[in-house]
């Protein structure tokens, strides 16, 4: 029995010697990802058209009321991203006629950031989203100085650019 106990004393003994001069080495690696900046459009049913309603011919003499409509859409933007938002006509900020017999007529409009409608709001006069990550409501409000004297239906189609 004094043999066995001497024998296991000798062997724990050379494991604690091998353990001691046991050696390690390590590496490291990374782990990473790119998520690029984004934005989209968040308004669910797409983006309502501005109307400007039905309105009387500019009269024969004087002038004619100035028309105002308005629309809105929704965006967001990854955190950090602040887009420039541009807003370009199809037909250089004119509505043509759409009718058989208006095709050649146009009424001019224009477009705007604010209820004022004093900054115009287009390709060249942009708007900066916000950065913060969360949804933004961007108002567009529209104005028409003179429908002119061609009955009818008027259209143009507007194109909003977010660019980030």
């Amino acid at each position: 029995m004094k043999r066995s106990l001497i024998v296991l004393a000798l062997v724990s003994s050379f494991a604690a010697i091998g353990s001691a001069n046991a050696k390690t080495t390590d590496a490291k690696f990374n782990v990473t990802i790119n998520v690029r900046a984004g934005c989209e459009f968040t308004t669910l049913s797409g983006i309502n058209n501005l109307a400007f309603g039905s309105v009387a011919a500019r009269p024969l003499t004087g002038s004619a009321d100035e028309t105002l409509g308005q629309t809105s859409f929704d965006i967001q933007c990854t955190v950090g991203t602040a887009p420039d938002i541009a807003l370009t006509s199809a037909n250089g900020w004119k509505m043509n006629g759409i009718d058989a017999d208006n095709t050649t007529a146009s009424i001019d409009y224009a477009l705007f950031s604010d209820s004022s409608r004093n900054s115009p709001w287009d390709d060249v006069s942009t708007v900066t989203g916000a950065t913060s990550g969360n949804a933004q409501n961007f108002l567009v409000y529209g104005k028409v100085t003179d429908p002119g004297r061609v009955a009818g239906k008027f259209k143009d189609v507007v194109t909003v650019t977010l660019t980030y």
